[in-house]
């Protein structure tokens, strides 16, 4: 019912979209009324309905947006390319937007991407989504600038606080350190004293140092201002 839904139908498709869920972005599109006006829009419906195998109707309308004057080579060379016009697949990755990130996406088999703490916390949600950051059964906990890059997205709410627990549980620390928590934290950097003292807690069964343990973690995460990621 609303005049000009354009910025309520935008959140809803990227809302899904973050979520590894095109289906029900697609859906999105029911919602377009004739006062609906928005580039971003017509071209997320030509997209629908490739994935939906209506070839035909979207070509019909990628002809039409071009006899408006659209010409934006970033989406023109994708389309083409989903349409069939060309085998020539185009590498180029855009984060301008969750929609550009996809089509890099879905038109690029070898799809690497490396998120960033400026990347837009939607794109952070559908590479989690999509599977598509760092692989926890292959992670180098050595890479101190990987682990403190996913804390602080952990702390800004754009990575999962439970994947950046998985990582602390990944480090492997030797019987001494574990035994004496307290004290050989001290002597490591911060990002490992963080998962040693988080492994601590899982270890111990004695309430009294479980509480404590929890405490001094929570203390480590406010000394390096990402506190939120607890």
């Amino acid at each position: 019912n609303l005049e000009n839904n354009s910025i309520l139908i935008i959140y809803l498709i990227e809302e899904y979209l973050s979520n590894a869920n095109v289906t029900n972005a697609c859906k999105k599109n029911e919602m377009i009324n004739k006062n609906t006006k928005s580039i971003y829009l017509d071209k997320f419906k030509i997209y629908c309905l490739i994935n939906q195998k209506k070839i035909d109707e979207a070509q019909l309308q990628y002809d039409l947006l071009k006899e408006k004057g659209f010409n934006e080579k970033f989406f023109q060379s994708k389309i083409e390319y989903l349409l069939g016009y060309t085998e020539k697949i185009d590498n180029k990755i855009s984060d301008k937007n969750l929609f550009d990130f996809h089509l890099s996406h879905v038109s690029n088999n070898d799809f690497k991407y490396e998120p960033t703490l400026k990347t837009n916390k939607y794109i952070w949600k559908y590479l989690s989504s999509n599977n598509l950051l760092i692989n926890l059964d292959s992670i180098d906990v050595e890479d101190e600038k990987k682990i403190n890059l996913y804390e602080k997205a952990a702390a800004k709410n754009t990575y999962s606080k439970k994947e950046l627990f998985s990582i602390y549980k990944k480090f492997l620390f030797s019987i001494n350190q574990l035994l004496h928590a307290d004290e050989s934290h001290k002597v490591l950097p911060p990002y490992k004293a963080r998962a040693l003292i988080y492994q601590s807690i899982l270890l111990t069964d004695n309430s009294e140092k479980k509480f404590n343990f929890i405490v001094l973690l929570n203390e480590l995460f406010k000394k390096d201002v990402i506190e939120n990621a607890f």
